[in-house]
């Protein structure tokens, strides 16, 4: 479990949200638009859509430990790199290295836990794992603004660097100590008293080949799909909004992300406890709706509170929603087959991911404010808690 949540601060908080708060500095310093910087950020998901289907596939042959520590290695290189960015066609390519390589962190720190644990504790134990990525989050908010404050003009560029390096180092740390199944350490999975494959009997056949036949899985993949969509622009357009068009320090800004640490901390937790108690589905349903509500709050002029509030609330409930879903793919598919069945769950909320900023940065640029980007993201989400509805259940927990 700690790998797990080490492989993902490293894949997702500490190489790819870190770029919604270098984003201020890197556009003004490059001379970008939010159309360009929407692109970058487009650049990274659809890198990481291509991948993650591969990585799902190498993981399930070769496991999950080998992928997750190349890939946070190859993720941590290219973070660096990215802080020697001259313009936008050096850093588009690059953004795109930097998504390839954390979608492979990612398959691996998800799918590892669907083996290790037994359905009924896969919830909870998915929440426990992004504790860490709460911690990153909480440290992230204050300091990437006091390292680009200190070493202004260049100070975005030393934010790349730090993060850079650090994801190197968890890298070699998850290749040193994370095992891919219990049986490579004479135990069984967490929760459960008999054998490992016992604990598959959801799984809807015995190859990979099943995995794809899985109508509720290609349900839930495409729900997952639109969850990229809608927290993937409040992320990216976070901090350009909040210090551009509303006003606020970067200091200010950083705080309130810093606030969103506490938010992910227990929000992961909660979520995954409440699935194992309600369901997948009706847990899925009430994060969709929050997530809304959370956005629609983003937009109210004029109270800085609720700017506070907003992320609070939007950063309890977003950790929820991948939470739940590794905990349904492994319900429907067992631990054997986690790997891939999570590679093609997260090639849909690549896709949406990729299309989120762009569809944002436009909408920016052409309406000169972030009010319709944050409309029309709350409406999509509200869409994903209704689109929820006839999705098949496993044993009442999907």
């Amino acid at each position: 479990m700690a790998m797990s949540s080490l492989a993902l601060t490293g894949g997702f908080g500490f190489s790819r949200l870190i770029y919604s708060l270098i984003l201020p500095s890197m556009k003004v310093h490059l001379g970008l638009t939010y159309t360009e910087t929407g692109l970058l950020a487009t650049s990274s998901h659809a890198g990481y859509t291509v991948f993650v289907p591969v990585a799902g596939f190498l993981a399930t042959r070769h496991g999950c430990r080998l992928v997750g520590a190349a890939s946070l290695v190859g993720t941590g290189l290219m973070v660096l790199l990215m802080g020697l960015s001259t313009g936008f066609a050096m850093a588009v390519p690059v953004q795109f290295l930097v998504g390839m390589a954390s979608g492979g962190a990612v398959v691996a720190a998800t799918a590892v836990m669907s083996a290790w644990f037994a359905p009924h504790k896969r919830g909870l134990a998915n929440g426990l794992m992004s504790i860490g990525l709460g911690v990153g989050f909480f440290l992230v908010g204050p300091l990437v603004p006091y390292i680009i404050a200190t070493f202004e003009p260049n100070g975005w560029r030393y934010a790349w660097f730090s993060f850079g390096a650090l994801v190197v180092i968890m890298g070699i740390v998850v290749g040193l100590f994370m095992r891919d199944r219990p049986e490579n350490k004479g135990l069984l999975p967490v929760g459960q008293a008999a054998r490992p494959e016992a604990a598959d009997s959801v799984s809807t056949g015995s190859g990979l080949a099943s995995v794809y036949r899985s109508r509720a899985l290609w349900h839930i993949s495409i729900l997952y799909g639109v969850f990229g969509f809608v927290y993937i622009n409040y992320a990216t357009f976070f901090a350009a909004y909040l210090q551009q068009e509303v006003g606020l320090e970067a200091s200010a800004v950083g705080n309130a992300w810093a606030i969103s640490g506490i938010g992910i901390i227990v929000g992961g937790v909660g979520w995954g406890l409440l699935s194992d108690v309600i369901g997948r589905k009706r847990a899925l349903v009430l994060a969709f709706l929050s997530l809304g509500a959370a956005i629609f709050l983003f937009t109210i002029p004029g109270i800085a509170g609720f700017y506070y509030l907003s992320a609070l609330l939007f950063w309890t409930v977003q950790p929820g929603v991948p939470v739940i879903m590794g905990a349904a793919v492994g319900d429907h598919v067992g631990g054997r087959l986690a790997p891939a069945a999570t590679g093609l769950a997260i090639l849909f909320l690549g896709a949406g991911q990729a299309v989120g900023p762009s569809v944002g940065g436009f909408l920016a640029d052409s309406t000169h404010s972030f009010q319709a980007v944050f409309y029309l993201s709350a409406l999509v989400a509200v869409a994903g808690a209704l689109g929820l509805i006839p999705l098949q259940t496993v044993k009442g927990k999907a």
